[in-house]
């Protein structure tokens, strides 16, 4: 098997914009609650434990996900990983299937 640790950068803004409209919505929530639950928890927990995990990184891919140059680069490494990588005797069809989602996820999913 292989790692690649991937840091998506984005920034705070786009951040609590998505999480504002996905929680109001998706979930009901209020634009109040949503706001404190950031300002008391969310904010904190990711300068604490999300942003320091970005120097263990692999890579960092900035602008999120509309980065389209870096998604591209990423998918043809991932499968040229998968492409030479050898399946062990004995895998099941289960195993295969989920390199397949994957290739299938960062090639379409970003893009």
């Amino acid at each position: 098997m292989f790692d690649i640790k991937v840091f998506i950068d984005t920034d705070a803004d786009v951040r609590i914009i998505r999480r504002i409209l996905r929680d109001v919505r998706e979930r009901g929530r209020t634009l109040d609650s949503v706001v404190n639950q950031y300002l008391t928890t969310v904010k904190l927990m990711h300068e604490q434990f999300v942003e320091p995990s970005k120097k263990n990184a692999d890579i960092i891919i900035p602008e999120g996900g509309y980065n389209v140059v870096a998604l591209e680069m990423l998918n043809e490494r991932i499968h040229s990983l998968l492409k030479t990588q050898k399946t062990p005797i004995g895998v099941n069809k289960r195993y295969k299937d989920r390199e397949t989602r994957l290739r299938l996820h960062l090639k379409f999913k970003f893009l």
